[in-house]
């Protein structure tokens, strides 16, 4: 048995000698180790050494820094005592070096001066005037066969015609968008090369619910701004339904992020207009079905009806920036495209015509209900023969007369509302302090002539 020492091979007898019996035990056990087990044994008793090495630091450390706080503290009482006593004079306090301290940045202004405001006066920005404003998010409802994605279509070719500005659809009702689209240029543009024309389709659901589906619009809308040079001016969601994935129309919170979500990644990177198109309730056909997020999160708001005589009617009670303004009134046109189907039949569509005509009441339409209701229908057609507006007050006395009853507030105000009431059902209009016969007919010029 040999053991090393200094890089020598050296006897276990020579080794032994001068051992106490306790270094001769661990010497025994120690030469009766394996290489491997003596190699383990060392890197064991190394490792032990650097953790008490490590922990002798650590106190000596801790020691180190209590003396460091006693003696400031000791240093601080003996200074605060010398003051007391008066045994030395407080020196003035040295601020000078906050002069080369790092200052922090003042907050920004939250608030603009009523002065720096008037003097920037802004305007209503109109993309179509007194129809639909630049830069805003609308929602267009209505029920279905109102025709109120042919209302939006008359948005779109104004936009990619007469300002030359690119138009953006996210078509989900079919393939038949080419012969509304033709159908227009045909009526309204026929001197236009559609070819020319800067209005993509996009003709597949997608999910603008989604992170995803709202980027791919987003860069779709940076591909076509790079492509015609210019930025897209209206997009058209044509309808809400077909473009988010398992969205709860009915959920206000889900509605107001899905609209949010669009504002983020479409409206503001572009200032771009965006046309949401949606269906009306089932039993509330005077706004857009669903969460009310749908309307009170958007910026303005139109409803499309369409009366038993087929005249069109499209809203225009809310704006973001423009007051209110009386309804525009259209009335549907077939178009004959020119071409058949394999069935040998013409191909046609609509289109919407402006029109000042004023539809009248239809036999068909909804009756009056009730005495006052009777009195103030026969009342209002009397006195406004082609729609023309008659002072509210002045129907009202009428309807009282023809049923001889006294006039007095309890019986005014119940002939209002049957007023009210004949409205609701289309039969007559009211506006304001005004009423007359059927719908209210659009003011004189009011349309510009889209024709050219």
């Amino acid at each position: 048995m040999s053991a090393l020492s200094n890089g020598n091979v050296i006897s276990f007898k020579d080794y032994k000698a001068g051992l106490t019996p306790l270094e001769l035990r661990e010497a025994k056990a120690m030469f009766a180790m394996t290489p491997a087990e003596r190699e383990a044994d060392l890197v064991k008793f190394r490792e032990s050494q650097a953790a008490l090495h490590g922990k002798a630091q650590t106190a000596r450390q801790e020691m180190w820094d209590e003396l460091k706080i006693e003696a400031v503290k000791l240093a601080n009482e003996r200074i605060r005592q010398a003051f007391t006593e008066g045994a030395i004079a407080k020196p003035a306090p040295d601020d000078s070096w906050l002069d080369d301290a790092p200052k922090d940045k003042p907050a920004p202004a939250l608030s603009q001066h009523i002065g720096e405001i008037l003097a920037h006066p802004t305007t209503v920005r109109w993309l179509k005037r007194d129809e639909i404003e630049r830069g805003v998010i609308a929602v267009i409802s209505g029920p279905r066969g109102s025709c109120k994605t042919a209302a939006v279509r008359r948005w779109a070719l104004h936009v990619a015609v007469n300002l030359s500005e690119p138009v953006l659809i996210f078509n989900g009702e079919g393939t038949g968008i080419d012969r509304q689209i033709n159908g227009e240029i045909k009526r309204h543009y026929p001197h236009i090369d559609p070819a020319s024309l800067p209005i993509y389709v996009v003709n597949k659901r997608m999910d603008l619910n989604g992170e995803k589906g709202r980027q791919a619009a987003n860069a779709e809308l940076t591909r076509i701004q790079t492509e015609t040079g210019k930025r897209p001016a209206l997009v058209i969601i044509d309808t809400f339904s077909k473009f988010h994935f398992g969205l709860q129309e009915k959920d206000n919170a889900a509605v107001s992020l899905f609209i949010s979500g669009i504002d983020a990644a479409v409206r503001r990177p572009f200032d771009c207009t965006v046309a949401i198109v949606t269906h009306t309730g089932y039993a509330d056909q005077t706004r857009a079905r669903g969460a009310s997020a749908l309307e009170a999160d958007t910026d303005s708001a139109y409803v499309v009806s369409k009366d038993p005589a087929g005249i069109v009617r499209v809203s225009r009670e809310r704006f973001k920036d423009s007051p209110e303004l009386p309804p525009l009134t259209f009335k549907p046109e077939v178009i004959d495209l020119g071409y058949r189907d394999a069935d040998d039949v013409p191909v046609t569509t609509i289109s919407l015509v402006p029109t000042t005509e004023c539809p009248k009441y239809q036999a068909t339409a909804q009756q009056p209900n009730g005495k006052n209701q009777i009195a103030a229908f026969g009342a209002i057609k009397e006195l406004s023969p082609l729609c023309d507006p008659v002072d509210l007050d002045d129907a009202t006395e009428a309807a009282l007369a023809r049923r001889e009853i006294e006039p007095t507030h309890e019986t005014r105000r119940d002939m209002r509302k049957a007023i009210k009431a004949l409205a609701a059902k289309r039969l007559v209009w009211v506006d304001g302090e005004q009423c007359g016969q059927g719908m209210k007919p659009a003011a004189a010029g009011e349309f510009e002539n889209v024709a050219k």
